[in-house]
């Protein structure tokens, strides 16, 4: 018999820390839908997770730095009642991307994600939101108008 503790919601499910997070979540007892770019690489891991831990995983291919892709995956998470965790991570190392898609990865898409799910985690008087973010945030970068 499974207990399900929620559905976590993992941003950046592809890279290597997404993986991890959602295996423990998963083994933890929560049910998963994985978010990343690129939905082949998205299904092998869901396919693998479930099979590992029996829980159920979704998987949502996106690209949260576009406003049309990100709007489309706040109203579907606004939807579904049962998440009771959010943790948006980065997908790996950023390199090379613009400022505003920097911006739009690790600001806006995450605000805006908690944003949708607050209503209902405050109504259902549960939920958390995890902000994963990488130590570079804390080092001064030449030449960097972000960190």
């Amino acid at each position: 018999m499974f207990i399900s503790r929620g559905t976590a919601v993992i941003t950046g499910a592809a890279s290597n820390v997404g993986i991890a997070c959602a295996e423990r979540l998963a083994h933890q007892g929560y049910d998963l839908t994985l978010i990343a770019r690129d939905r082949q690489h998205l299904l092998v891991i869901a396919a693998r997770i479930t099979d590992q831990s029996g829980r159920s995983v979704e998987v949502l291919a996106a690209n949260l730095a576009l406003a049309d892709e990100l709007t489309r995956v706040e109203a579907i998470l606004r939807r579904d009642a049962s998440i009771t965790l959010l943790v948006n991570h980065i997908d790996g190392e950023p390199a090379g991307l613009d400022s505003r898609t920097l911006m739009a990865l690790g600001v806006i898409a995450p605000a805006r994600l908690a944003d949708a799910l607050a209503a209902g985690f405050s109504a259902r008087g549960t939920g958390s939101v995890i902000n994963a973010a990488s130590v570079a945030a804390l080092v001064p970068c030449p030449f960097s108008r972000l960190h």
